[in-house]
């Protein structure tokens, strides 16, 4: 087993935009709020990084581009991703439907639309499926990140250098351009 390589200065930066996310979402208990709304772009960072790491990857993979198995190295990137959070990821979601049932009550849970909708978010497919998430409604960029890598992993794959020249940036921009557009704002919640 390779041991596996840090990058310090991401590291870094991963840290301080977790912080300013934990206190964005604290921000509810601030009265008045004192928390910047602006926090919650640091979300975008974890985007980018999820990207640098996604071109680090392929960048690294010197098979060549073979239609066949694009599908199956496509679902081993993504669980290779889904072992760094999924434990995490169990627990926070068990956590919060125990605290969600206690709430609400288990008789108000156990309907069918509400089954269905706890399974696409345990399932982290909510955001695929547009369904809400009340268990952990904050699943919602791991269920966005995974979408975007199953999209973008073969895109990249087929062709590494027509991707990360032309691809990625009318990508990158124009999904900025769109919530600009759609929103007046970079970010949807700000």
């Amino acid at each position: 087993m390779t041991a596996v390589k840090r990058n310090g200065e991401i590291d870094f930066w991963k840290f301080i935009a977790s912080f300013f996310i934990v206190l964005f979402h604290t921000r509810t208990f601030y009265d008045p709020d004192i928390i910047p709304s602006g926090f919650a772009m640091a979300v975008e960072f974890f985007f980018i990084v999820t990207g640098y790491f996604l071109a680090a990857s392929v960048y690294r993979d010197q098979r060549p581009f073979n239609g066949r198995t694009v599908g199956t190295e496509t679902v081993r990137f993504l669980c290779h991703k889904l072992e760094g959070f999924i434990y995490f990821f169990l627990f926070g979601f068990l956590f919060s439907a125990a605290a969600f049932i206690y709430q609400n009550g288990l008789r108000a849970c156990l309907n069918a639309e509400s089954l269905m909708n706890y399974l696409f978010e345990f399932t982290l497919i909510s955001n695929v499926t547009v369904t809400p998430t009340p268990i952990l409604p904050v699943d919602w960029y791991l269920s966005a990140m995974l979408a975007a890598l199953f999209l973008l992993y073969p895109l990249f794959r087929r062709n590494k250098d027509l991707f990360s020249a032309y691809l990625a940036p009318i990508i990158g921009f124009g999904g900025l351009g769109y919530l600009l557009c759609t929103y007046g704002v970079f970010a949807a919640s700000a």
